[in-house]
């Protein structure tokens, strides 16, 4: 991670956007809260290996990268 100057947290929204979805904000009508969120489209979130897809976002190099390149070094350390 230290490499590309991502974070656990850009990592993790990552994550949940490609997956059950992001929570971006709430919308008001009256008394009722209803959270918004973004996420890739069903077809896009269909299986673990779409994950790989994803950009991660690094604050660090102000760039996105392949989240395949956070992925594969993980799991191979």
């Amino acid at each position: 991670m230290r490499l590309a100057g991502a974070t656990r947290a850009s990592i993790a929204d990552t994550v949940q956007y490609g997956t059950s979805g992001l929570r971006v904000g709430t919308l008001r009508e009256g008394d009722a809260e209803i959270p918004m969120y973004l996420r890739r489209p069903e077809v896009e979130r269909d299986g673990l290996d779409r994950l790989r897809d994803l950009s991660v976002w690094s604050p660090g190099a102000n760039a996105l990268f392949s989240e395949k390149l956070f992925l594969d070094r993980e799991l191979h350390c």
